[in-house]
């Protein structure tokens, strides 16, 4: 119980509920070589993308749609063919590749809510 300017609080914390929301993320940029790419539907996400032997570097920028405490956001990726474990990376929302194999597929997750639920 504790009092404020519109009189007096209570509550049970046992009545309190975990957010489970977990919010989809999105790709939302792609640089090749350090070129923006244009991302056709990104946000419905990447089936393939097709690049030349000498396109070797790129960069993809990823969010979710969950901006109440986006410092909180906690982000995981992996790039099929290169690796099938999933890569912690915080609340950093980018991952670049050099020299990424010939196949990938773009996986990106929250592993952690706004408010901190796993």
């Amino acid at each position: 119980m504790f009092g404020g300017t519109g009189g007096i609080t209570s509550f049970n914390p046992a009545d309190l509920e975990e957010n489970e929301f977990s919010p989809v993320p999105v790709i939302t940029a792609m640089q090749v070589n350090d070129v923006n790419r244009q991302l056709k539907n990104a946000a419905a996400g990447l089936d393939h993308i097709s690049l030349t032997h000498d396109q070797n570097f790129i960069t993809f920028n990823f969010a979710v749609t969950n901006f109440s405490n986006q410092n909180n956001n906690q982000f995981a990726y992996r790039l099929k063919g290169l690796s099938e474990n999933w890569t912690n990376c915080g609340n950093r929302n980018f991952v670049s590749y050099t020299s990424p194999p010939i196949m990938f597929l773009r996986s990106v997750h929250p592993t952690v809510t706004g408010n901190g639920v796993r």
